[in-house]
């Protein structure tokens, strides 16, 4: 029989054996119960979000869906950000500096970021706070390199000219590099001076407005806020149409501002020459474009575009059948051996039925060309180009909306030489006398001389004052009205 010593010890060394089982067990982690589930991880999280065919995020919509999935994709589900509270903090600067930019903070998240700066979030929320986080930056990326609006859902053909940033590129510089997201977001708006100057002049506005809502207000008063309000929409409206212009417009280059009816040449920057331009009627308006001019044509004879025979020449020669040999324009029609010059009385007009592929219009080159002494053509969808004009009364007008979409320029002389002026080969003289040849002669510039057509209806200076340029096609009613929708959709 064992004595009480030996069974004191017994019992000592099982208890010994089961401390040092139940620290192992507690060094392992806690051994969930059968009743509990392990909780997902975020990146499993992040891709439930991302499958469900609509995603709100603390009652917020998702907006740059797209752009998340590849970025998820790319990281395995892996999350972007780290410490949530201070990464909304730094959100939340770029955020709320929007507005001066004319741009809506709220429609970047502005409410659910302010709540997740401000409070540390359960491990269930902490997927839901990752993708919003990515959603705020990833939309006001979007929003400052390329617009709030996209261009094309005004003109389908616009086209920027130069490749379009990827907002995630943005992105990896806050991720891989370690940037401020704030700082990263800034340096992605426009820097050009007229943007800056536009930003200054909403800065005073809004001061100013501020101002007038607590003093008392008289009756002019409230006219003057109006005024006020208008300018200020106009401002938006222009800062987001440079947001849609390329950043570079090149250290050379040919600038046309069509609610000025004005064409400048720009050099290192600035304008060495400036010169009036005639542009198009409302009806056919000369569209926003950035190309390059490649070559001129000298002596250029004027091949109708089909929508102006169509609209306004065949009517006419229904009604006159001596109205083409009248204004010295050749009819081509096309036979089995290919275009032929034809007498424009050989044709029945009243019941010809305009075929662009059978007829066409040409006007030889010649003093009464309505292309003038040199066409400058460039690549586009658009058929428009840069001509000089023999009708130099009408750039004695004010309002010189005149055209069918081309820019009648008002010296074309001093355009091609500055278009030919890195090839040290041409002078005036020698152009002058290419022109006296009366031959229809194709030039090939030296370099690609960019070109771009601008619409801006208002311009800042420096302090801040503004000056309004004019809406000669209306089109400013169109972007305020889609930048109004933008800022109210949930």
């Amino acid at each position: 029989m064992p004595s009480r010593r030996t069974l004191l010890l017994v019992v000592l060394a099982a208890t010994v054996v089961q401390a040092v089982a139940f620290r192992a067990a507690a060094d392992d982690g806690p051994t969930p119960t059968p009743a509990e589930t392990p909780r997902p991880a975020p990146s499993t999280r992040i891709g439930d979000f991302l499958k469900r065919p609509e995603v709100r995020l603390f009652g917020e919509p998702l907006r740059e869906r797209a752009a998340l999935e590849r970025l998820y994709a790319s990281r395995e589900g892996r999350p972007v950000w780290g410490n949530v509270p201070r990464a909304a903090r730094d959100l939340l600067v770029a955020v709320r500096a929007s507005a001066s930019h004319g741009m809506p903070p709220a429609h970047y998240h502005e409410a659910a970021l302010a709540r997740l700066a401000a409070q540390t979030l359960p491990h269930e929320d902490a997927a839901e706070a990752e993708l919003l986080l990515s959603d705020a930056f990833l939309s006001l990326a979007r929003a400052f390199t390329r617009g709030v609006i996209d261009p094309r859902a005004f003109d389908a053909d616009y086209d920027r000219g130069e490749p379009l940033p990827d907002p995630l590129d943005l992105l990896a510089r806050v991720v891989d590099l370690g940037e401020e997201p704030a700082a990263v977001l800034a340096q992605a708006a426009p820097h050009h001076m007229e943007y800056v100057h536009l930003r200054r002049a909403l800065a005073r506005l809004h001061d100013e407005m501020a101002r007038d809502d607590v003093s008392p207000e008289p009756d002019p008063a409230r006219v003057e806020r109006a005024a006020g309000r208008a300018t200020i929409d106009r401002i938006r409206v222009n800062l987001e149409r440079w947001r849609w212009q390329p950043r570079d417009l090149g250290r050379r280059a040919v600038r046309v501002d069509i609610p000025r009816f004005e064409l400048s040449l720009l050099e290192d920057g600035g304008a060495v020459r400036s010169m009036r331009v005639v542009v198009g009627r409302r009806d056919w308006p000369t569209p926003v474009v950035h190309s390059a001019i490649t070559q001129l044509v000298l002596n250029p004879a004027w091949d109708v575009p089909h929508s102006i025979f169509v609209k306004e020449m065949l009517p006419r020669a229904r009604l006159d059948p001596a109205y083409f040999d009248a204004n010295g324009l050749e009819i081509r029609v096309r036979d089995a051996s290919g275009w032929q010059v034809v007498a424009a009385r050989s044709i029945d007009w009243p019941t010809l039925e305009p075929d662009r592929e059978a007829i066409r219009v040409r006007q030889p080159p010649g003093p009464a060309n309505p292309l003038g002494r040199i066409k400058l053509p460039f690549p586009g969808p658009y058929d428009v180009h840069l001509h000089g004009t023999p009708g130099r009364a009408s750039f004695e007008q004010p309002r010189r909306t005149l055209s069918h979409g081309c820019v009648r320029v008002e010296d074309e002389i001093a355009l091609a030489l500055f278009a030919l002026a890195p090839d040290p080969g041409w002078s005036r003289e020698r152009l002058e006398a290419a022109l006296r040849t009366a031959r229809d002669q194709r030039i090939t510039l030296p370099s690609p001389l960019p070109v771009h057509l601008f619409y801006f209806t208002i311009e800042a200076d420096a302090a801040g004052g503004v000056t309004i340029l004019g809406d000669p096609y209306g089109w400013d009613a169109l972007v305020l009205a889609a930048l109004d929708e933008t800022a109210t959709r949930p």
